[in-house]
């Protein structure tokens, strides 16, 4: 089975949402809608000699930032 991305499915949702006039509150039924859309469009495409399962990538941290010390003025 063929993972389907979050921005993917984003994507899409927001195509349908712009397609249906912009409705208001119907936010999960257009994720959902989509979401089903883009795994039928892949089971389809997708064969098992050319289908390659996306494996999912730890999540990169953020860079710590380094901590700043504050100067002490110079003794006059």
């Amino acid at each position: 089975m063929v993972e389907i991305s979050d921005a993917l499915i984003r994507e899409a949702a927001y195509y349908i949402w712009k397609n249906e006039g912009c409705p208001e509150g119907l936010d999960f039924e257009h994720w959902v809608k989509a979401k089903a859309q883009l795994a039928s469009k892949s089971d389809k495409e997708c064969s098992k000699s050319a289908c390659k399962t996306v494996e999912k990538k730890p999540a990169k941290k953020a860079a710590a930032k380094k901590a700043t010390t504050a100067k002490k003025p110079a003794k006059k």
